[in-house]
């Protein structure tokens, strides 16, 4: 009945309450002129066995009822079910369905939703004229370490168009996942009123190079908050902004070193 509530909470709480009647009175003035037939998600009516829109449902026959009924609504999509099964198995071995729960099947299937920004850096590139050394690359895993969950998963969001990771270094090497870190194109106006660009399909970052740390923390956050789900973020900026510029405060512009 567990099963059932999960995704028809309506049928669920009808044959608890069959179940639950105490006396065939009861029964016959919740469910009389009933027959053995249920309907399916899609409001289609069948019947639970050979003739069955011909048997009544008493109270008696109850249980009956309610486990026919369960078997029915529980295997109405077997099909699809399958189909789902068969693809989940092209990730996670058969066998280990049994063995795992829910939780590890979605972080195996779908990524890990607690972004590990170590274990990130461990699979990240960087493009042409960068490295991990370079300050704005020391700035970045800093901001990135500082960001609570929520704000990380948004980044994710910004850069790969989905909130998760791979879960450990054997699933990024199996997925052939890696983040690439590129350098804006110079001659593009002052970096410091630049946003951060993300090529979605390959996991890449254009990173700007900022003056200091705190304007690139303000830049990257404005980026992937004002626009995450579109991923045009610049764009959104540059709508909101006649001069294509964001504002920038004295205090911000007076920053060097973190």
């Amino acid at each position: 009945m567990d099963d059932i509530e999960e995704f028809d909470a309506g049928i669920s709480t009808e044959l608890g309450h069959m179940l639950r009647s105490k006396s065939p009175e009861e029964f016959e003035a919740a469910f009389g002129g009933r027959f053995f037939t249920t309907q399916l998600s899609d409001s289609t009516a069948v019947e639970l066995e050979a003739d069955g829109a011909q048997r009544p449902l008493t109270y008696e026959n109850r249980h009956e009822y309610a486990r026919k009924a369960l078997y029915r609504r529980m295997s109405e999509c077997e099909q699809q079910c399958d189909a789902i099964k068969r693809g989940i198995c092209q990730i996670v071995p058969e066998a280990l369905l049994n063995m795992v729960s829910y939780q590890e099947l979605e972080e195996w299937i779908f990524g890990k939703r607690y972004v590990d920004h170590e274990l990130l850096s461990r699979h990240t590139e960087y493009g042409a004229g960068l490295s991990a050394t370079d300050q704005v690359v020391t700035w970045f895993w800093e901001i990135l370490g500082e960001m609570p969950q929520e704000q990380r998963r948004m980044f994710i969001q910004f850069c790969y168009a989905q909130s998760t990771i791979p879960a450990n270094d054997e699933e990024f090497e199996r997925r052939m996942v890696r983040f690439q870190i590129k350098p804006a194109p110079r001659g593009a106006g002052n970096p410091d009123q630049r946003l951060p660009k993300a090529d979605t399909c390959f996991f890449n970052f254009e990173l700007p190079k900022y003056s200091s740390k705190a304007i690139m923390k303000r830049q990257i956050l404005y980026a992937v908050s004002a626009d995450n789900k579109t991923l045009n973020a610049e764009q959104d900026a540059m709508n909101l902004n006649r001069h294509d510029e964001l504002p920038m405060s004295h205090g911000d512009q007076e920053s060097d070193d973190y």
